[in-house]
């Protein structure tokens, strides 16, 4: 699993349209990303979390976030489901 360092939120939520061939992205999935980053970022036991997503193609992924402490950037990585 390839994964793909973003410095900021927007970078991170971009990364997954792209990845995941959605091309707009709604406000409430926005914040909901958003929400997503900052429970990962200030986390103390884990600094990742796993999500199942769907799509502009309609295929389901999971996504898996993560923030590196050390170097102060998200990470992205995608999978399709099978």
């Amino acid at each position: 699993m390839k994964k793909y360092e973003c410095l900021n939120i927007v970078q991170v939520r971009k990364k997954i349209m792209e990845l995941t061939n959605t091309e707009v992205m709604e406000s409430n999935e926005k914040e909901y990303w958003r929400s997503v980053c900052y429970t990962i970022k200030r986390g103390k036991e884990n600094n990742y979390d796993t999500v199942e997503y769907t799509g502009g193609d309609d295929q389901d992924y999971e996504i898996w976030i993560g923030w590196d402490s050390e170097h102060k950037v998200y990470l992205v990585a995608v999978e399709l489901i099978q």
